[in-house]
């Protein structure tokens, strides 16, 4: 029984050690700041402007609990020939880049706060690994948005499926991995406190 716990404690352990090498510091927080950049242009610029093109209705990128056929042709064909465009050519272009930088930024700056604790090459490291997981739902999402855009005015109940569980997916872990980024970078914040008050 205990020749089975070690073996389970040294495969953790070793699973850990694949992350336990901290990124460097400058490049993490490069591509931090891209990755922020090129979302909050998004954010602000691209996104509204294909609200306003829809007349309201918000790009599939942003329906975080999913959308269905209805709503995805009712979107398409607000859009307009401009709009549809513009997503292809102007919004999708960034979306391409973005998940890149997310993964990457993401994944750095987790390794990276984990190693300013005691937890570095644990199994947590493995969290690093979520970051990618919704990177490339991502572009899972983004193909099958250009697949929609390409096919319209047909659209196809499978391929609107499927991407709207790719924006949830997406999206979903996402949302667990910044809730998990923000509590570790409690944890590095609440130590370097107490040391300085030692």
């Amino acid at each position: 029984m205990q020749s089975k716990k070690k073996r389970r404690g040294g495969e953790l352990a070793r699973m850990g050690s694949i992350f336990s090498r901290a990124p460097d510091g400058k490049k993490t927080l490069a591509l931090f700041i891209a990755s922020n950049l090129v979302n909050l242009y998004m954010l602000t610029v691209t996104i509204p402007q294909l609200t306003q093109y829809s007349g309201g209705l918000k790009p599939f990128d942003v329906m975080t609990q999913g959308y269905d056929i209805d709503y995805a042709r009712a979107f398409l064909t607000n859009l307009g020939a401009e709009g549809r465009s513009y997503y292809l050519g102007r919004h999708l272009a960034l979306d391409m880049v973005y998940p890149a930088l997310y993964a990457s930024g993401g994944a750095a700056a987790w390794l990276w706060l984990l190693s300013k604790t005691s937890l570095s090459g644990t199994v947590l490291g493995w969290i690093a690994v979520l970051p990618l997981l919704s990177g490339g739902a991502d572009y899972i999402e983004n193909a099958l948005q250009i697949t929609m855009l390409v096919q319209f005015p047909e659209v196809s109940a499978t391929v609107t499926k499927l991407g709207s569980m790719a924006t949830m997916l997406k999206s979903s872990v996402m949302t667990v991995f910044i809730v998990l980024l923000v509590l570790l970078v409690c944890t590095v914040g609440v130590r370097k406190w107490r040391s300085r008050q030692r």
